[in-house]
């Protein structure tokens, strides 16, 4: 009988870890695929050249799909990062004008085109550095001290990465995509140092 219930043990602790390695394993995926969905508009509405704004509506609509989607797949994580939250909110926002004919938002679209990424990302950051534990990181900070400081840095860098939209005609690639894998690395950084590995299984 002990025996039995030893083995049984065994064959709970071995579950739990292939089911925490399976979601570390899928956790990892969603992180390095968080900007998909982006990508896959800034290289569907550039491709070839063509930069038009009818280009930029068909985009919305199709990397939509992608957005929804992944923020399904992403529905259990917490904190989610806000970064991959506002670029997807950007692209669902882009696809609602775009198919429901929303005109007025057409237009805030067309004037700002990659600056309303900015902007979406700067007023969701602030939201979250005023009220959300985490922040506008990806991690709960273990010092809510230091978390704040990362968070509010992190928000000015997320105002500075307008900058390239707001002063410049440069491709998508050079005014949305770069400025946002720059802010995403930052936003890996400043979440390890207010949360390193070393502490997570304190």
């Amino acid at each position: 009988m002990a025996d039995h219930i030893t083995s049984v043990h065994k064959k709970s602790a071995a579950d739990r870890y292939r089911h925490t390695a399976t979601d570390r394993h899928f956790t990892g995926l969603l992180r390095h695929t968080q900007f998909v969905p982006l990508t896959f508009f800034v290289l569907y509405a550039s491709w070839q050249g063509q930069d038009s704004f009818a280009r930029w509506l068909q985009a919305f609509e199709y990397s939509a799909l992608l957005a929804l989607l992944q923020l399904w797949l992403c529905r259990h994580q917490q904190p989610v990062n806000k970064l991959m939250l506002a670029a997807n909110l950007y692209l669902l926002l882009g696809a609602a004008a775009s198919v429901l004919q929303l005109s007025l938002l057409q237009w805030l679209l067309d004037l700002w085109r990659a600056q309303a990424l900015f902007v979406g990302i700067a007023l969701l950051n602030l939201l979250c550095l005023c009220g959300h534990p985490a922040g506008c990181l990806s991690v709960y900070p273990q010092n809510r001290r230091n978390g704040k400081k990362a968070s509010l840095l992190l928000w000015l860098a997320s105002l500075l990465a307008m900058l390239p939209a707001m002063l410049t005609q440069w491709p998508l690639l050079y005014s949305a995509f770069l400025p946002l894998l720059l802010l995403s690395l930052l936003e890996k950084w400043l979440s390890h140092r207010v949360n390193p590995p070393s502490q997570h299984g304190k």
